[in-house]
């Protein structure tokens, strides 16, 4: 390769942004997993049993709930949770492969994750353009009755932003929820550079279509029968 060609592959802005895992001009999320993960614990505060943390990644909520007192799966295709805890189990996997047996959950947690199934080339994914769905049908499958799962993820007017994420609207985040019940959800929103505020859903479901930025849903469902 030349020099020149080295310097021009190098500089794209296409590629340079494909390796920092952002699009061109960069995401406009400051705050967001702070606000999911302060959801995540309000909510799961009171309950009890085993949870499992599906796509967990760095994030402090496997161990916060293992501190809570709740017997704790973690399970990513990259875990980070270096921790060898009582009660406190972690699994680098794919969730969508991956056999639980007859194991079965009270609590669910799907923070910034279910957006992210099917998509290949961020996470090390295989592209499935359903495997959202999968996932959301596997999840119920896995909790038992009277159980919760909590749900974070990105709302707008549906759409496909590859290889980063989707935006749940009136036409998928029905789809995505079938067989569960809404218990709680809002929205949070903001403007180019400014704070979150908190919004309904339906207005989080019209958010316009960005690479920057999108609502952010917060939800509390509970399985169907």
């Amino acid at each position: 390769m030349t020099r020149g060609l080295a310097r021009r592959v190098m500089t794209s802005g296409k590629l340079r942004h494909l390796l920092l895992g952002q699009p061109p001009g960069g995401f406009d999320l400051a705050g967001e997993k702070q606000l999911d993960w302060g959801w995540v614990m309000a909510k799961s505060a009171g309950l009890h049993g085993h949870a499992l943390d599906i796509g967990s990644g760095p994030s402090p909520v496997p161990a916060a709930l293992q501190a809570a007192g709740f017997t704790t799966t973690a399970i990513d295709l990259e875990p980070v949770q270096p921790f060898v805890l009582p009660q406190f189990r972690v699994i680098q996997g794919d969730f969508l492969e991956w056999s639980f047996g007859s194991e079965r959950f009270d609590l669910v947690i799907l923070c910034s994750a279910v957006e992210h199934f099917g998509l290949g080339g961020r996470y090390g994914a295989a592209d499935e353009n359903d495997a959202d769905l999968r996932c959301m049908r596997k999840v119920r499958e896995l909790l038992r009755a009277d159980s919760r799962l909590i749900l974070t993820l990105p709302l707008g007017q549906d759409y496909v932003l590859r290889p980063w994420h989707r935006i749940y609207g009136r036409e998928r985040f029905p789809r995505l929820i079938e067989g569960f019940h809404i218990i709680e959800g809002r929205a949070l929103l903001r403007t180019a550079g400014g704070p979150w505020r908190e919004a309904t859903v339906e207005t989080g479901m019209n958010h316009p279509k960005t690479p920057q930025r999108y609502a952010l849903g917060e939800f509390v469902l509970k399985p169907m029968g």
